[in-house]
């Protein structure tokens, strides 16, 4: 009653009184109108489940001594013959307590209210030990019920302070979103503070804390025991903010956010974190090292399915002409051709072929959208001008219960200079709903695995475990494929398999580090303000070896069941957790615009992302080779990308590194052009590391 009453007076904007936190402050309450209605009462002749009640009841379950009621000799303030007050013996002084009235249409007036200058003791939620907000919060979360999140109060005249707060119906569901159900999130932060990752190393500023779903914690999924990233402390914002943009009505985004202090910024430029579509060149440019945005400049080089083509083509011409890399390195897709630049190539190899069935893609079109397979029946459908992609269709695909399956594997890559990628543990197992065959070439259900095609099925089944233990339905998670195949495959066969499919993202990432981090170092001013989550497709033919289908630069984060909203919102926790968010400064963007306005008049200006080589001469004469490298002679910002690197570590929760990593030193001479960065942190895994 008395929180159904605070939340009434807060949507009036009426100011809202509870215990303050500053000491010596004195409180006075505004009017308060009872209505008509009828309160139930408790034995004791209180309204059922009233602060007063809830206090009585913990302290007689704590065997503490209850005071005598008496009557209350206040009658000017409103209060009944039957209103009475808290006494605790004689010789105290008799105030009066303000509660519900059990008299209807009566305005109370509560008396003058001096906060003593001893410390109020705190629960865990930043509210008075045993107040009425605690103990109402505590009962309604023994009893399953969803407490609202918590909003900072609009009103300071009455002596709160800033980090008092008061409760409202949330905003965090998105009602509106078809098919993304909501999370059950617990108490926010307060407004004014922010939970902070300490770095490893005591010069560096620390990230933000990102918090899971209440959801996925009652699933046992928690930070307690990931490490020193899991750590926090409660820091104040004072000027500061923290503040991010989105573009995309995902729950798991919104809820990410919220969780950890965020508001939402519709308009302006002082934010923190971005998720949305690709920034234009100026956005790129115009990004301060407070920012981080979702996309890296360029990306698309793998986004777009043409583009994607050329990419992988391009290093594998230039994988023949490396030393030490076999002129198959970059067989990692099926063979394929550029639609219409490629047309004449592409009806040549039609004419050598019997009986050949390839498949069909729009460059630029996603959720299976325009795809179809290409056979001698309707090969006259193929265009001749609209743009596409046509390749050589993989007949052989590894089924279960004689469906065809692919894999969703989730990649963050926080850096492409030097490279540092990262695999999520979890992922998406996707299913056709129809048996596979040769013989139905025309049947979308059998031949095509994605989601948004095979979901329109009748024999479409929606996987209502948030974990997929039973292994049925159209959808698994990707440890409940890998426990299949374990069984039927044996654990060798499974462990080279994920090898495979490690080496095969790392690659494609490698094919496009030569295209994307020119332009990071054009037109970033600082390191570190991109990072881009990449959902990889990979199918797997009847012999396990991995073929990479395509790459999407912004995956689908809808959270349509359980197992999508167990493993969206870990993923999307442990995403903005791991790039290391630190609050925005305003002043702090000041002083350093003013310093590159100086340095440019100077002409001693240099981007952050480029630095200069001194003292790395053997290096340059084997730039492939880690023990080239003296980590003696590194500079100032060979050390920041090296404790960039730690850092992340620390945070990585439910990732895994991709790049760098002492099982992958031979990559190094897949690069298209050798970076020092990368051979440098590969030096620092494989000799530094403590």
């Amino acid at each position: 009653t008395l929180l159904r009453m605070l939340m009434e007076l807060a949507e009036e904007k009426a100011p809202v009184v509870g215990p303050s936190l500053t000491p010596g402050v004195t409180e006075i309450a505004p009017p308060r109108v009872v209505s008509d209605s009828k309160v139930p009462l408790s034995n004791n002749n209180e309204p059922a489940g009233s602060a007063l009640t809830l206090i009585r009841e913990r302290k007689l379950s704590e065997g503490q001594r209850i005071p005598p009621r008496v009557p209350s000799p206040v009658k000017s303030l409103g209060l009944d013959d039957n209103a009475t007050e808290d006494v605790d013996g004689a010789g105290e002084e008799k105030a009066p307590v303000v509660g519900p009235s059990l008299t209807p249409g009566v305005t109370e007036i509560a008396p003058p209210r001096v906060v003593s200058d001893s410390k109020v003791p705190l629960s865990n939620n930043n509210e008075p030990a045993g107040s009425a907000l605690t103990l109402i919060r505590e009962r309604k979360l023994s009893e399953g019920q969803r407490i609202p999140p918590r909003v900072p109060s609009p009103v300071k005249s009455l002596g709160l302070d800033d980090n008092a707060t008061e409760d409202v119906d949330g905003a965090v569901v998105d009602d509106e979103e078809e098919g993304d159900e909501p999370d059950l999130d617990p108490l926010e932060p307060v407004r004014g503070e922010v939970r902070c990752v300490p770095s490893l190393f005591p010069h560096r500023v620390p990230g933000i804390y990102f918090d899971y779903p209440e959801l996925l914690r009652n699933l046992g999924i928690v930070r307690d025991e990931q490490g020193p990233g899991a750590d926090f402390y409660v820091e104040e914002l004072g000027n500061r903010k923290i503040f991010y943009k989105c573009g995309w009505e995902r729950n798991c985004i919104k809820n990410a956010f919220t969780r950890a202090g965020f508001r939402r910024k519709i308009s302006g430029v002082q934010w923190n974190c971005a998720w949305s579509k690709h920034l234009s060149t100026d956005g790129f440019e115009n990004l301060n090292r407070f920012q981080k945005v979702n996309h890296f400049p360029g990306s698309w080089c793998i986004g777009r399915k043409d583009r994607l083509m050329r990419c992988i083509g391009r290093a594998k011409r230039a994988a023949g002409k490396m030393p030490n890399v076999p002129s198959n390195a970059f067989d990692i897709v099926p063979g394929g051709w550029i639609l219409p630049t490629e047309y004449d190539s592409f009806m040549r190899n039609v004419s050598q072929e019997r009986n050949p069935v390839y498949i069909l893609k729009p460059s630029a079109s996603a959720c299976g959208r325009g795809i179809r397979l290409i056979h001698k029946n309707n090969m006259n459908t193929v265009p001749t001008e609209k743009p596409c992609i046509i390749q050589e269709y993989l007949k052989d695909p590894y089924l279960i219960n004689g469906k065809k399956f692919d894999l969703r594997i989730y990649v963050l890559v926080t850096s492409f200079d030097p490279l540092r990628a990262y695999v999520f543990q979890e992922g998406l197992c996707r299913f056709s709903t129809h048996n596979y065959s040769m013989k139905k070439l025309n049947s979308r259900f059998a031949h095509l695995t994605n989601y948004s095609v095979n979901k329109k099925s009748k024999h479409f089944v929606a996987p209502t475990s948030d974990n997929n233990s039973d292994m049925e339905g159209s959808k698994w998670s990707l440890t409940a494929l890998w426990r299949y195949l374990m069984q039927a495959e044996g654990k060798g066969a499974v462990k080279k398999c994920q090898n495979e499919v490690k080496r095969l993202i790392t690659k494609t990432l490698i094919a496009a580090e030569g295209e994307i981090a020119p332009l990071v170092h054009r037109h970033l001013k600082s390191p570190g303000c991109c990072y881009e989550l990449f959902g990889f497709d990979v199918f797997l033919d009847k012999c396990l070896r991995p073929w990479l289908i395509e790459v999407n630069i912004s995956p689908s984060l809808m959270g349509s069941s359980p197992l999508d909203q167990k493993i969206k919102g870990t993923l999307m926790a442990d995403v903005f957790h791991l790039i290391g968010n630190v609050p925005y400064d305003d002043k702090a963007i000041k002083s350093d615009n003013l310093k590159e306005k100086l340095m440019r008049r100077a002409g001693t200006y240099r981007s952050k992302t480029t630095s200069k080589r001194s003292n790395q001469d053997l290096w340059r004469l084997n730039p492939t080779h880690p023990g080239t490298i003296s980590l003696h002679d590194l500079s100032d910002e060979d050390w920041e990308l090296i404790f960039d690197t730690e850092d992340e570590y620390a945070r990585k929760g439910h990732f895994t590194r991709l790049f760098p990593s002492e099982d992958n030193i031979d990559l190094l001479n897949y690069f298209q052009s050798p970076r020092f960065n990368n051979c440098m942190m590969m030096a620092w895994l494989l000799h530094g590391r403590p």
